[in-house]
């Protein structure tokens, strides 16, 4: 029963993600249909991520500093504690292949590796201004090294 609840709610994200895609495709009703952009311009997807400035539909939902992201998938995410509010929603706006390439600072981490370019910082002010409204007894360094942490766990799971 619980991989049917995991298998619908990936199916309802599929389904929410195409929505936003449709809807960023179709020219208002006023323009006429134009062919479709060429393969070299992708396609945008939902969730929306940090740069877009979209007018919030009925189910988005500003985060801070303009990021929009799906009021359903905030919604889902691990409000239990900021750590994990924060975490989540990284997830959110990232895949996982996305976190394991970037770093919190930007900075050389180790002799072995390359510097890793760092979360956009309205991204990471928009997760720690949510959380830090939910718990309002939550300090930042906690959340970076919460986010630190997400980020080295992703990293790991992509060099095997």
């Amino acid at each position: 029963m619980e991989r049917d609840n995991q298998r619908l709610i990936r199916q309802l994200d599929a389904i929410h993600d195409l929505k936003h895609m449709l809807k960023a495709c179709a020219p208002p009703a006023s323009q006429p249909l134009q062919s479709a952009p060429p393969a070299s311009q992708p396609l945008q997807s939902a969730p929306l991520t940090a740069g877009q400035t979209q007018d919030p539909s009925s189910d988005d939902m500003v985060i801070g500093e303009g990021i929009v992201v799906s009021r359903t998938k905030v919604m889902r995410c691990n409000h239990s504690s900021p750590s994990k509010l924060a975490c989540d929603l990284l997830s959110v706006l990232y895949t996982r292949r996305e976190l394991a390439t970037m770093s919190l600072t930007g900075q050389k981490g180790s002799a072995k590796e390359a510097v890793k370019p760092p979360l956009p910082p309205n991204v990471l002010n928009a997760i720690f201004e949510y959380a830090l409204q939910k718990f309002p007894g939550a300090d930042v360094a906690t959340l970076r090294g919460a986010v630190r942490n997400k980020l080295n766990n992703e990293s790991k799971v992509f060099k095997k």
